[in-house]
């Protein structure tokens, strides 16, 4: 579905209509919608490639956009998106979406074939660069820090959580992730413990793991160092410190 566009747009008037036939022209299979998520939701295969026509009624597309920014950064990261409109209602759509949920803006009138390129270069780039989808499992009984690491980390990462070790090793019975962010201080089972029955197991022994924690004390670090995890992080740290270290452990590997 790589030259496959989603063009959602309000009203099928001559002007989408003769976008549609550009595109078409141009070699892409192109469909429509309108901006409403129940439609959205109802189309069985979104393409890669989302053009969102403002068509002067932003206001009236917040479903649109929080249906868009949950397939972006949630369910389907490979997608691009692109807004077409003026520079007043592209200003606007995007207080609504993270930078780097659009790809680029398409500011009216449209020249159709700087469209045209735009699209092909974007998408030439992210199938000879775009990384690897990354899954992470944070594992942590407190629900306020589950919430900010999910939030930090779910901006590049595909993000699962476990508010205990008990549903930590649970979760394995049918998944998998690359890295586990774990905690050492937990009720029922503690991070260490949950550490050695991970790494005790086959499907799990091979997963690296990182310890994340406000535990500090000498004695502590030093059961954590034994055990040979692949690093120890303190949660009390700037969160740009806490991405940037898990971004350097997927850079190395």
């Amino acid at each position: 579905m790589r030259n496959s566009i989603l063009f959602i747009c309000n009203e099928q008037n001559f002007l989408a209509k003769s976008f549609i036939k550009n595109m078409t022209d141009a070699g892409f299979s192109i469909s429509s919608s309108k901006p409403d998520a129940s439609e959205l939701r109802a189309i069985p295969r979104i393409p890669e490639i989302i053009i969102l026509s403002l068509d002067g009624i932003v206001a009236g597309y917040d479903g649109t956009f929080e249906f868009l920014r949950h397939l972006l950064e949630k369910e389907e990261p490979e997608r691009s998106l692109y807004f077409m409109g003026t520079e007043s209602e592209i200003a606007i759509a995007h207080e609504s979406f993270p930078d780097y949920l659009v790809a680029a803006d398409f500011v009216r009138p449209i020249n159709i074939n700087e469209v045209t390129n735009t699209l092909q270069e974007v998408q030439d780039h992210n199938t000879v660069t775009k990384p690897k989808h990354r899954k992470i499992l944070i594992v942590d009984d407190d629900p306020f820090t589950l919430n900010t690491l999910q939030t930090l980390f779910s901006t590049k990462y595909e993000v699962y959580m476990a508010s205990s070790g008990t549903q930590a090793i649970a979760f394995f019975k049918q998944n998998t992730v690359d890295l586990i962010l774990l905690d050492y201080e937990m009720p029922e089972v503690s991070g260490l413990d949950v550490f050695k029955i991970l790494k005790s197991q086959k499907k799990t022994a091979s997963i690296p793991v990182i310890f994340l924690t406000a535990k500090d004390e000498k004695d502590i670090v030093l059961k954590v160092i034994v055990a040979k995890p692949e690093k120890y992080l303190l949660k009390n740290q700037p969160t740009e410190n806490l991405l940037q270290a898990v971004d350097a452990f997927f850079k190395g590997r």
